[in-house]
């Protein structure tokens, strides 16, 4: 078990928001969310879990049928449950925390009442890597004295709860339990759901968030499982903090250095790989000339261009970028990752007012997703969605797409 200090945490907000993929929340956010974390933070490693050690998956969530666009929505009658990011700015309080950070610690203690358990929680696990809700997963532990475990459920920022890796595993849902606090009435509504399967336990989180009672968004404590299941079922990706922390370690030591960020992250990401398998992909670096932006209180669409000289590249996104287009073809696509970092090597997100960023330069840059996310479930879930934003073909891994890329270019 490792401890993670001040500087160490400033480093994994500034890695989170560049594996975010454009999204998982705001780098504001990010350090706002941290203010109320006391370092160190205890980082605990699977292989290091007691096979009795419980703990569980905190996250924001929003309904998504009153916010995802219409031409987005999946033409199958599966649960969209959104993974809310901007749950964690939405509301105020006067006491220590915020009320929507008592919603975490809440949610979180609710959980182990209704499982019955004649001991705590013992860990939190992030469900997926961001600065909302790796955050939370911190502050989660951090308010309870537990560590948070060093993997997630993405190893990047997902859009819906349904294209995480747990919501996939073969593992016991358990009860998962749900809470808000509607401000105006200053009282907490919560709610415990007994499902059998991830789709059933999704199904009815839908349709209790989106009423008008609970508010359409709150924080669910879900996937309660202890270290025999994780080692057993593997339902996690392992390390995904750490990597979050090293990532936001080279862009600082890169600054300091005054070397260029870019090329020293992709070469970091690309150590010991071969030249036919790369994990870090230039897509592009260019100027900000358009952002078009839907927004909603739980959901961000729309669509980032940049252009160098004659050429031009186009990021869709929904939340998290989803696909990047150059001359009419895809040249990465989820559940690869598309992450923004500027020159100076600051990450940003769609949440980071990027309209009045306008003229900046950004580079682009594509990450190999991790292969627990390339699996056909996932895959599917994901084509789901891209579909609705213009692509109907089927997905190309980002190895695959560069390297044709690459050939078109010389050709």
């Amino acid at each position: 078990m490792t401890e993670i200090n001040d500087q160490d945490l400033k480093d994994i907000i500034n890695g989170a928001a560049l594996l975010g993929s454009g999204g998982g929340g705001s780098l504001e956010l990010g350090y706002y969310l941290a203010t109320f974390i006391n370092c160190p933070v205890q980082l605990k490693e699977v292989e290091e879990l007691g096979v009795d050690d419980w703990g569980a998956v905190i996250l924001g969530i929003s309904a998504a049928d009153a916010s995802l666009p219409d031409n987005t929505r999946s033409s199958n009658a599966s649960p969209k449950v959104l993974l809310n990011k901007k749950m964690f700015r939405s509301l105020k309080g006067v006491e220590q925390y915020p009320i929507e950070i008592q919603i975490l610690i809440a949610t979180f203690e609710y959980l182990q009442t209704a499982l019955k358990m004649d001991k705590d929680f013992s860990y939190s696990l992030a469900g997926e890597i961001g600065t909302a809700n790796l955050l939370a997963a911190m502050l989660t532990a951090n308010a309870h004295h537990i560590p948070v475990v060093d993997a997630d459920g993405a190893g990047r920022s997902l859009p819906e709860l349904s294209l995480c890796t747990y919501y996939w595993s073969d593992i016991p849902i358990y009860p998962s339990t749900l809470a808000n606090i509607k401000p105006e009435q200053d009282k907490q509504v919560k709610a415990v759901i007994d499902a059998k399967t991830s789709s059933i336990m999704a199904r009815f989180a839908e349709k209790i968030v989106g009423t008008e009672e609970f508010g359409f968004q709150g924080v669910m404590a879900t996937y309660a499982m202890n270290g025999q299941t994780i080692r057993d079922r593997k339902p996690v990706i392992k390390g995904t903090i750490t990597k979050a922390l090293q990532i936001g370690a080279i862009l600082r030591e890169a600054k300091q250095k005054q070397l260029n960020p870019i090329t020293v992250l992709i070469d970091f990401l690309n150590n010991g790989c071969s030249a036919d398998n790369k994990n870090a992909f230039l897509l592009f670096q260019g100027k900000i000339t358009e952002v078009k932006q839907e927004e909603d209180p739980r959901f961000q669409s729309g669509t980032l261009t940049l252009r160098n000289q004659n050429k031009e590249v186009r990021v869709d996104y929904l939340n998290e970028n989803l696909i990047a287009w150059q001359g009419g073809r895809p040249i990465a696509m989820g559940p690869d990752l598309i992450c923004y970092l500027t020159p100076e090597g600051i990450p940003l997100t769609n949440a980071d007012n990027l309209k009045d960023k306008k003229g900046s330069e950004l580079a682009l840059i594509g990450l190999k997703a991790p292969e627990q996310l390339r699996q056909d479930s996932i895959i599917k879930a994901f084509m789901d969605l891209i579909a609705g934003l213009g692509y109907k073909g089927n997905y190309v891994p980002i190895e695959k797409l560069q390297k044709e890329q690459a050939s078109t270019t010389c050709s």
